[in-house]
């Protein structure tokens, strides 16, 4: 009747409706990047007193790569007045990370978010050399879109 108050809801109001859609959007998008399985891996294990690098090549185009996770480990401790060898993540030439390895603790990272890496550009993993006798490892694990 033309005296019943009117009451308007949240999912009846356009602009609410609108909000919702993009919400869901937002969240469909949040997920390309952070429930992803990771679908390759690229390792380096070379000689002694070498450095070990890990590459992933460029996709090219608009492929963007996405680090989940990377690993470090050394078969000896190095001299003693060291701080180990020094892990670099790199995007293109832009470094994103450094980290030190030891024989003690090998060097574990599994990302909560996957790092983004710009389009058309290589990841590299790498560990520089240990000295004498000492071999690095390296693995890097992601995903490309």
């Amino acid at each position: 009747s033309a005296n019943t108050p009117r009451t308007t809801l949240a999912s009846d109001d356009p602009a609410v409706v609108s909000l919702g859609i993009m919400d869901d959007w937002d969240e469909a998008d949040r997920a390309k990047v952070t429930e992803r399985p990771a679908t390759w891996t690229e390792t380096a294990v070379p000689a002694a007193n070498t450095a070990a690098t890990a590459t992933k090549a460029s996709g090219g185009g608009s492929v963007q790569h996405y680090i989940t996770s990377i690993s470090a480990s050394i078969s000896r401790a190095v001299a003693a007045a060291t701080d180990g060898p020094l892990l670099t993540l790199k995007d293109g030439a832009t470094v994103k990370g450094n980290w030190y390895v030891n024989v003690d603790s090998p060097l574990v990272i599994t990302f909560a978010q996957p790092l983004q890496f710009t389009a058309a550009t290589a990841a590299e993993l790498s560990l520089a050399a240990g000295g004498a006798d000492v071999k690095g490892t390296v693995t890097m694990t992601g995903y490309s879109i």
